[in-house]
């Protein structure tokens, strides 16, 4: 995957739902599980052995795919056997030098005693060394969340807001430190001439609800303001969804994608523009019927206003 040093083609792949389920253990059941099975047999029954979600992927190399962004919920029910799949369709899209994850709610679904979860994703979710080390932001960016991984011109900044949530909340949270941090590293950033794309699996502002939103949105709200960034992409609500919000660096675009599990994704060219809006424009692709190919459903130009 090569982009020049100004621009970038980004595929954002969100809500992949792998599939099929594994099998149940009697250990692995309880309240939130059993409701997320039910769930999944009613509306996720056909994401069989990721059928779509490896279109979409093909598609994207095919159409020159710079860098690949997951921006969360690979999983269904949190069992540790998904993870293990998932992990393994993740090393089909790509090495964790192209490819870059963030965890979303489904990842997070229930608490586990001894499994590792998430963390068998951790070459995906972290910094990549020197490559990613930037003069001006302090600090370690190769553990935990933010992080922080740059390609040219770009930096993108990987949050975490799945965390875990009683039966029937879909909600997340990102918690005082990853906020503050998060403010000390996109002002860095920004310091240092980046073209900042910051990566969240909820929608990143208040008005979501108390069920399915972000319950510290008003908090990141106010440190996005305060730091600034240029894009920022989402999943979560499985479809297209597009806003701004002005900071003190100027206006940040906020982009919801729909779901690569139901052969769907956004690719985006960015060109790097020093101290302005980066030119971005949006293609999203998939597929528009049963047994269609994936093709080109929208392309449009993201500026203030649309």
């Amino acid at each position: 995957m090569h982009d020049d040093h100004e621009t970038l083609t980004l595929v954002q792949l969100t809500d992949v739902h792998l599939g099929p389920l594994p099998a149940f253990l009697p250990r692995h059941w309880n309240v939130k599980r059993l409701m997320g099975y039910v769930n999944f047999r009613s509306k996720r029954r056909d994401f069989h052995e990721a059928v779509l979600a490896n279109a979409v992927t093909s598609d994207a190399r095919e159409q020159g795919a710079g860098h690949i962004v997951v921006t969360g919920d690979l999983v269904n029910l949190g069992m540790p056997a998904e993870f293990q799949q998932a992990l393994r369709w993740l090393e089909t899209v790509g090495t964790p030098t192209d490819v870059t994850v963030i965890p979303g709610n489904h990842d997070v679904y229930t608490r586990l005693s001894s499994d590792p979860g998430i963390e068998r994703w951790r070459a995906y979710m972290s910094a990549r060394g020197e490559m990613d080390h930037v003069a001006g932001v302090a600090g370690p960016l190769a553990t935990g969340f933010p992080f922080v991984r740059t390609i040219g011109r770009f930096a993108l900044i990987g949050l975490n807001s799945a965390v875990y949530m009683p039966p029937g909340v879909a909600a997340g949270r990102l918690g005082s430190a990853q906020i503050d941090r998060f403010a000390e590293i996109a002002t860095g950033l920004g310091a240092a001439g980046f073209t900042r794309i910051v990566l969240i699996h909820h929608p990143p502002l208040p008005g979501h609800g108390w069920r399915r939103g972000l319950r510290d949105a008003a908090a990141f709200e106010a440190a996005l303001k305060g730091a600034g960034a240029e894009v920022v992409l989402h999943g979560h609500n499985h479809r297209q969804m597009m806003s701004w919000q002005e900071t003190r660096t100027g206006p940040v675009a906020i982009i919801g994608a729909p779901s690569a599990g139901e052969g769907y994704y956004n690719l985006y060219r960015l060109r790097h523009a020093p101290g302005a809006l980066p030119r971005i424009e949006r293609l999203t692709r998939g597929v528009a019927g049963p047994g269609e190919p994936v093709r080109e459903l929208e392309r449009v130009e993201v500026r203030p206003g649309n």
